[in-house]
């Protein structure tokens, strides 16, 4: 697959995906934006939220919360940042402790390029597919699924494929190199 065919997914593009996907993925996970995620209820169990918000260097990036159905609280980031910022607050307004959040140190995205909202979707999707009380048990089957030479190639394939299973006006298609997965060479 050449990357510098296919852009990057906006947050219009995950809302659409989210509300037209047949997927268990369309019921039980929001998009919040930002500070959005402070104003947004607690997650029930076997919900999820994905959170886009800016960095001053990348632009927008993506993470995933999802609360399993033992009650404990999966954060997955595909690259190697620190818990954010805006995630560390929802759970202070909401009394989760710290010990009962699993930091799924799967990192698999490449290191230069822009598939964090791809890698989001595909954590909430496989993690909320299966019924398993066990957290642990969620974080072992998702890296089971993620398991790739090519992580990126894998999920960029497997929203593709979400996308082909509901009518919608998704073009994945980048128009430019600027709206590639992948940076511009300079």
């Amino acid at each position: 697959m050449d990357f510098r065919l296919v852009r990057i997914l906006r947050d219009t593009d995950v809302q659409e995906i989210l509300s037209g996907t047949p997927r268990r993925l369309g019921t039980h996970i929001r998009f919040a934006n930002h500070y959005q995620i402070l104003q947004d209820g607690p997650l029930a169990e076997g919900e999820g939220v994905l959170l886009g918000y800016d960095l001053p260097e990348d632009g927008v990036h993506c993470v995933s919360l999802y609360r399993c159905l033992d009650g404990r609280y999966l954060y997955h980031d595909s690259t190697p940042r620190p818990m954010h910022h805006l995630v560390r607050r929802f759970m202070q307004i909401h009394n989760i402790p710290q010990e009962q959040v699993t930091i799924v140190d799967a990192i698999v995205q490449g290191p230069v390029s822009h598939t964090c909202a791809y890698h989001a979707l595909t954590f909430l999707d496989i993690v909320s597919s299966v019924v398993i009380e066990d957290s642990w048990l969620v974080v072992k089957h998702y890296k089971e699924a993620i398991r790739s030479f090519f992580p990126d190639e894998l999920v960029v394939l497997r929203v593709f494929r979400m996308i082909g299973e509901f009518h919608n006006t998704i073009n994945l298609t980048a128009t430019s190199i600027y709206d590639s997965v992948l940076p511009p060479v300079h």
